[in-house]
């Protein structure tokens, strides 16, 4: 087979988690298939960091299609019919309006977060996709209901964990450090500041934490992902409402490195989103044996298994409690650490790829 991969975003110097996702899987699929031959395609030559970090070989190639009026409904369906493509790979919630018959499309859909205005186009890749492959039961679930698709036409493979790039022993930048002033009692969030991660209810709980008493007024929670600029005004006023003006640590985005250290030395990661399609911070979590307090939402209960502590998102007593609980029950600290170790195993990208090579085949066939 030819399959063709939609790698054009990665252009884009803002990095998704699809982002880490397709470099990911493009690695584990070289390393399982030797047979077929994989053609990675883009609107402009990729800058030599990106070409170093893809898994280029007589087997793997780059391919750049000038845009000619739109490179994803023009320039990407007439290379595909040019150059005999067996299978696309769509792994952006979109794909061509037009598709030629001979080519197979497969697209991911990492969840349903979407904004409105991006509709027309994610239900468009998904009805006229040959099959879609998406990382959560949760997702297929919502997919199948709002879509009206069957879940035999939808795959679940679950993420992987890359564990090369978040190693324990990382050294964290000195901007870090510094911003951290040799903190020691301080729980952990990473991700983006979008609504449905929940910051605001999560902040909540922990002002009533270090307001309970002199044990966690020291406390700290440090934040790291990035605040998009029309929210940052919003965030200084929560902060300065719940009297967390001193003991909230905003990191903004950070390296692996920092992530890594932070994984490692928190004395709980805390991630309870209204929604998630997956939550690959969870498994990191799990990874750096910290206990995680995450959500009763989306799929978190499905990816961490039973080995996380679990609060309803919408109540920040709640979430106080749980994050009360998990810091005091030293029995339940190392039941959960356990317990995450176990659950981290079940995710691996070479076990990703093969699934995913799978599909390729069936739809091929």
């Amino acid at each position: 087979m030819i399959i063709g991969i939609d790698c054009d975003k990665l252009l884009d110097s803002h990095h998704s988690g699809t982002h880490f996702y397709l470099l990911s899987i493009i690695d584990a699929l070289i390393k399982v298939d030797s047979r077929n031959t994989y053609l990675l395609l883009f609107s402009q030559n990729p800058p030599s960091t990106l070409k170093s970090r893809l898994a280029l070989n007589q087997k793997c190639h780059i391919k750049v299609i000038p845009k000619v009026l739109s490179w994803t409904h023009f320039s990407l369906p007439m290379f595909c019919v040019l150059n005999y493509l067996d299978v696309l790979f769509c792994p952006w919630h979109t794909a061509p309006l037009f598709i030629p018959v001979k080519t197979k499309v497969v697209v991911l859909i990492h969840g349903l977060e979407h904004k409105k205005s991006k509709e027309f186009w994610v239900s468009n890749a998904i009805k006229r996709s040959d099959h879609i492959v998406t990382v959560s039961q949760f997702n297929q679930s919502r997919i199948s209901t709002r879509y009206h698709i069957t879940n035999s036409k939808i795959t679940v493979i679950y993420e992987g964990l890359n564990v090369n790039n978040i190693e324990v022993s990382a050294t964290p930048s000195i901007e870090t450090l510094s911003k951290l002033n040799n903190t020691q009692d301080f729980l952990f969030f990473i991700s983006s500041f979008v609504p449905r991660k929940n910051i605001p209810n999560m902040l909540e709980a922990f002002a009533k934490l270090i307001h309970s008493g002199d044990t966690y007024a020291s406390y700290k929670f440090v934040l790291a992902g990035e605040i998009p600029e029309t929210q940052t005004n919003y965030y200084k006023d929560i902060l300065e409402q719940t009297g967390l003006v001193t003991n909230v640590i905003y990191l903004g985005p950070i390296s692996s490195a920092d992530a890594a250290y932070l994984f490692s030395h928190c004395r709980a990661f805390i991630f309870v989103s209204h929604e998630e399609g997956f939550g690959l911070p969870v498994l990191e979590a799990f990874h750096f044996k910290v206990p995680v307090v995450t959500s009763t939402g989306g799929a978190l209960p499905e990816v961490s298994g039973g080995a996380a502590l679990y609060a309803n998102p919408d109540d920040p007593k709640d979430i106080y409690e749980k994050m009360r609980l998990v810091l005091e029950d030293a029995h339940l600290r190392l039941s959960l650490i356990k317990k995450g170790e176990s659950r981290v195993k079940d995710f691996s990208w070479i076990s990703a790829a093969t699934e995913l090579l799978e599909v390729f085949k069936d739809v091929y066939a």
